[in-house]
């Protein structure tokens, strides 16, 4: 969970240094949510956008690797970075994310 952290693009650093990773929230029920701690849904997401480095390694038999390479140059979240920052932001808990993710 914490080695994510430190994967996170640049302009993230001073978001993910101001959270304290060591504050997980747990859900809490109640009669809006029947107990369950969540009322509703949200996603976490990792997205990729078509420019020149995805286009030219694209045009391959490129292997997941080669276009997270590509990728990683855009500075978006990946799948797990997006759901720890939700589950630092109290968003979502850690066990939500872990179920989710399969972590």
């Amino acid at each position: 969970f914490v080695s994510i952290l430190a994967t996170f693009p640049e302009q993230y650093t001073e978001e993910v240094q101001a959270l304290d990773p060591r504050t997980l929230w747990k859900p809490a029920g109640c009669l809006k949510c029947n107990n369950l701690g969540y009322k509703g849904r949200i996603g976490i997401f990792e997205a990729i956008l078509m420019d020149k480095d995805i286009e030219n390694v694209a045009k391959g038999n490129p292997s997941a690797r080669d276009i997270r390479a590509a990728a990683d140059k855009q500075g978006l979240l990946t799948l797990k970075q997006d759901g720890v920052l939700k589950v630092i932001r109290g968003v979502t808990s850690l066990d939500e994310f872990k179920r989710v993710v399969g972590e």
